[in-house]
């Protein structure tokens, strides 16, 4: 049944119900009361709905050895590549010194994303100078975005023969010492916005052990790629002694 009263005053908790005037009530619920009036408060109805598509982003893996033959030659490069079998896929490597100038490697396409770091597996074979290899990520618009791996430095640029790595100018080292040989070990760069947000993290993958990590002191964002390009002996010189694997863009 329908009850209606005008005039509603309002609640008046602290009097009897007895003395109640016709107007007041002690309790109100779900009661509008700010027009003088008694009335419910209704529950908000669906106007519209707008679709939003759900977009999945996706670490994407490249290994570069896919669909290269053994000792692989580019033209106008004095680079050769070698292609061994490991536990990871197939493992890159250059097996001819090219001095100090970056030379034509491999490119890939891959899906276009916004890169937030990589990740990458590399070997040392020989208490020797490794190769060193560049990962540049690129959109159309040209370089986004460049990590360098030199997994053993040379004892004259660091005593200590160090696993030196560049990100975007900023360089660090990412181990105590120099790596123990044969061992396969993986480097991960993530960056986030804001000075000293970004981080980095080595470990060695037959125990998983994290041998260093720290923070980059620089301010990075993710940045917008579709393609991968791999050249070797940018930064370090060495013939054959280092092998690259599994080079993964992180996506934001």
């Amino acid at each position: 049944m329908k009850a209606s009263t005008p005039s509603f005053r309002g609640m008046a908790p602290r009097i009897t119900p007895r003395a109640l005037p016709e107007n007041a009530s002690q309790e109100a619920i779900n009661a509008k009361l700010l027009t003088g009036d008694l009335g419910p408060w209704h529950r908000p109805g669906l106007v519209i709905q707008i679709p939003v598509p759900v977009v999945t982003c996706v670490d994407f893996t490249e290994d570069f050895a896919n669909g290269l033959t053994p000792y692989t030659t580019y033209v106008g490069s004095s680079s050769l590549f070698a292609i061994v079998s490991d536990d990871y896929g197939n493992a890159l490597s250059c097996l001819a010194q090219s001095g100090t100038t970056q030379v034509q490697g491999i490119i890939r396409d891959i899906p276009a994303m916004y890169s937030a770091g990589v990740r990458a597996k590399f070997v040392v074979n020989q208490n020797a100078n490794g190769d060193s290899g560049t990962f540049v990520l690129t959109n159309a618009s040209g370089a986004s975005a460049v990590f360098s791996l030199v997994p053993r430095r040379e004892s004259f640029i660091d005593p200590s023969r160090r696993v030196e790595c560049i990100w975007d100018g900023e360089t660090f080292f990412a181990s105590p010492a120099s790596v123990d040989l044969a061992v396969w070990y993986e480097i991960e760069v993530l960056v986030l916005p804001g000075a000293g947000n970004s981080t980095w993290q080595l470990r060695r993958l037959d125990t998983m052990a994290v041998v260093g990590s720290g923070n980059l002191s620089g301010s990075f964002t993710a940045v917008p790629v579709d393609s991968l390009l791999f050249l070797i002996d940018g930064d370090a010189v060495g013939t054959a002694n280092s092998y690259f694997d599994d080079i993964v863009v992180i996506c934001d």
